[in-house]
């Protein structure tokens, strides 16, 4: 039988207190790679799910960044939305902010000047395979 809620809240906080807490991947006192409050990365990895939760929160935090960044992001359909997001979980805000001439053209509705814009990038070169699903996305606003 599992312990009841209220032992969890206090093995929980006793965990955090005794391991600490640590945003990036650090070595615990035996040498393996562990994040958070103790997770043994080399021994227990992340579950699926757990990658899914993570990746949701990823996809949120993009879309925050775009919609402080991209003054026209929130007009937008989703297959562009997507585009977008996936680029900025790709590079970060920062380097999707670069793709000037790109995001000029998206923000006047020029959806196939976009496109070219994003395969004429070194990003393009970087992430063939990627970078032509989302100019096709783009250009045609279809998934």
């Amino acid at each position: 039988m599992a312990i009841s809620t209220a032992a969890r809240i206090v093995l929980n906080e006793q965990l955090e207190q005794m391991e600490g807490y640590r945003q990036y991947i650090y070595k615990d006192i035996k040498g393996h790679d562990s994040i958070g409050i103790g997770r043994n990365l080399d021994a227990n990895g992340i579950s699926r799910a757990e990658a899914l939760y993570l990746l949701n929160n990823d996809i949120d935090n993009a879309e925050e960044e775009l919609a402080k960044n991209i003054s026209f992001y929130n007009d937008l359909d989703d297959v562009r939305k997507i585009v977008l997001i996936n680029m900025c979980f790709n590079m970060g805000i920062g380097d999707l902010m670069q793709f000037k001439a790109m995001l000029t053209a998206l923000g006047a509705g020029n959806y196939a000047q976009a496109a070219d814009e994003m395969m004429k990038s070194e990003w393009s070169k970087q992430v063939p395979t990627r970078a032509a699903t989302l100019a096709h996305m783009m250009d045609t606003g279809t998934y």
